[in-house]
């Protein structure tokens, strides 16, 4: 089901699935988009309708659900498009979810039911967003990988590449890969719990050194690249094999310890311990630096 309404000056799309009548769960999803489109499309929908829940998205009036915040911001005389940008900080989210919720109720008559909001990276942001400002908007909340403070966060996506130029060592890609399963293996259950997720890095820095890599025989097959829904592009690796150098390691220790300012300040958080390294490796997708569509001149 597609619906539009007109909020202040913009047409602004809604876009939901419902579920067969039998298959309905009583539940609601509202879910968000990714770098800086608010929307995922049908790949956010299918989230949700897979277990018996109206899902929704909206376009946040941007002009249609392949459209970005870049793509509306900058009005012709210089100046933002300040309602476009209430828009994507938090308006069209919360319009789409009451709306979504209301209808949900009309259509299945459904006096009670549950809700919920699912999303990561930009829609990360736009779940803290919705969960800071209307907290009992929903039931629950699975938000991962928030895209807050943008500036340090695009600085850091381009710190692996500074590391890798000032050691002069780019590893493979698997190289990186073996250095972080073994960090995986090793701190797993530093929690308690083997379940193949390190929750207590901090223990993980504490007890477990890179370095225990080095020596150690890695292998991976050619890839095909891909990349992550609303993140860069994946690029393509042939195979590769080896063992771990200690100057990887030394790669992996600075990306670990995140970027200092010339004052030995810390800038930023880093990735913590097997979060792994897409920004870096031979064939990493951000190994150069592009301009933010934000800064591409209108």
């Amino acid at each position: 089901m597609w619906i539009y309404i007109e909020s202040d000056t913009s047409q602004v799309n809604l876009w939901f699935w419902l579920p067969a009548p039998d298959q309905f769960q009583n539940r609601f999803l509202s879910t968000g988009g990714g770098g800086l489109a608010i929307t995922s499309g049908e790949r956010g929908l299918t989230s949700g309708i897979v277990y018996g829940a109206v899902t929704g998205t909206t376009d946040g009036g941007f002009g249609g659900f392949d459209k970005e915040l870049s793509d509306v911001l900058l009005l012709a005389n210089g100046t933002l498009d300040y309602n476009m940008l209430y828009s994507f900080g938090y308006k069209a989210i919360h319009e789409m979810s009451v709306l979504g919720k209301e209808l949900t109720r009309k259509f299945y008559d459904a006096d009670k039911f549950y809700s919920y909001y699912s999303g990561c990276s930009e829609g990360g942001r736009d779940g803290f967003s919705q969960v800071q400002r209307y907290g009992s908007q929903f039931d629950g909340a699975a938000i991962g990988a928030p895209a807050f403070r943008q500036a340090f966060q695009q600085v850091l996506h381009l710190f692996s590449a500074v590391v890798e130029t000032t050691l002069d060592y780019a590893p493979s890609s698997c190289e990186l890969e073996k250095i972080n399963n073994d960090t995986i293996s090793a701190c797993d259950a530093l929690d308690g719990r083997a379940d193949g997720v390190v929750s207590r890095t901090d223990l993980c820095k504490l007890k477990y050194k890179h370095s225990a890599s080095i020596g150690k025989p890695y292998s991976c097959a050619a890839s095909r690249g891909g990349g992550m829904p609303g993140g860069p592009p994946g690029a393509a690796a042939p195979a590769a094999n080896g063992t771990v150098t200690s100057q990887a390691v030394a790669v992996a220790d600075a990306i670990d310890k995140g970027l200092y300012d010339s004052k030995g300040r810390q800038v930023y958080l880093s990735f913590q311990p097997s979060a792994g390294y897409p920004d870096a490796g031979t064939y990493c997708p951000l190994c150069f630096a592009t301009p933010s569509p934000l800064h591409t001149p209108v």
